[in-house]
């Protein structure tokens, strides 16, 4: 995609934005790849959008890398940012689990020949750097977070979002890469477990779909076609509460898993005994 296409993404997904605010959006939420620019090196694009969410009042939460640039090089994050009405930027996150392969080379030196070879699709599309902390934000005195493509299939990796406060989920994704297979498919019914476990609605944008709303107990409801271009626009309440996963996390299944440990444990270490057979007169 060139620079001229890209750019002209962005005014797509402005134009989308313009009908959701006009039908009552308060929070807008972009898919991953929206807006394929650095927010922080492009202050053209860093300001439409910033003149968009002052114009409608609205928060936006959008995809967009991060460069860290340091004295022995740069650090590139797969990230995404939310703005509030006033056009600032109040959270920035960072992909805590990268796509081994597409986004990072696991056991470099092995997979690279130490170095010597290069994963082609990695040297395309940058070896990044993950990130530490499940960062959230604030929409209208509410506390918010977002996971990026298929950190939704990991429940430990989500719970962080509600252990910190989060009242509302949200997953922003590029599904473009499964086209019309069952992919798309099976990636949304496993973030709705993610809805479930913390017992949180879960806002989720795929920029090729399937982008819908799942509430706290697992229903996806509105889910957009795939490669159909919409406008998806729901009431979405905040959720306080927090459930017993979203607080300790897999003890539960831990403590399940040794208790059967130590009853296999202690079939193994009972004495056997021997039935002896009584003589009959």
């Amino acid at each position: 995609m060139g620079p001229g296409e890209r750019r002209d993404n962005v005014d797509r997904h402005l134009e989308l934005t313009e009908e959701a605010a006009r039908r009552g959006a308060r929070l807008v939420v972009w898919p991953e790849s929206a807006v394929p620019f650095l927010f922080d090196e492009d202050p053209g694009l860093a300001s439409r959008l910033q003149d968009a969410v002052r114009h409608r009042g609205i928060y936006l939460f959008f995809g967009n890398d991060d460069r860290e640039r340091l004295p022995e090089g740069s650090r590139i994050y797969v990230g995404a940012k939310l703005l509030d009405p006033s056009g600032e930027l109040v959270a920035r996150y960072h992909k805590m689990h990268l796509v081994p392969f597409g986004e990072y080379v696991p056991l470099r030196p092995l997979f690279t020949l130490g170095g010597r070879f290069a994963a082609k699709l990695v040297q395309e599309v940058s070896d990044f750097t993950p990130g530490t902390e499940a960062t959230t934000g604030v929409v209208d005195g509410h506390r918010v977070g977002g996971i990026i493509c298929y950190e939704a299939i990991f429940p430990s990796l989500v719970r962080r979002f509600t252990a910190a406060g989060a009242e509302l989920l949200m997953n922003v994704t590029n599904d473009a890469w499964y086209g019309t297979t069952s992919a798309p498919h099976q990636h949304l019914a496993m973030a709705a477990f993610r809805a479930i476990e913390n017992r949180r609605y879960l806002v989720r944008a795929a920029n090729t779909g399937i982008s819908a709303v799942v509430d706290p107990r697992g229903r996806i409801l509105e889910p957009t076609r795939l490669f159909d271009t919409t406008v998806l626009v729901r009431e979405v309440p905040f959720v306080a509460e927090t459930t017993f996963y979203s607080r300790h996390g897999n003890v539960f299944a831990q403590a399940c898993a040794a208790m059967a440990l130590a009853l296999v444990a202690a079939t193994f270490r009972r004495p056997s005994t021997k039935m002896e057979g009584r003589r009959h007169p």
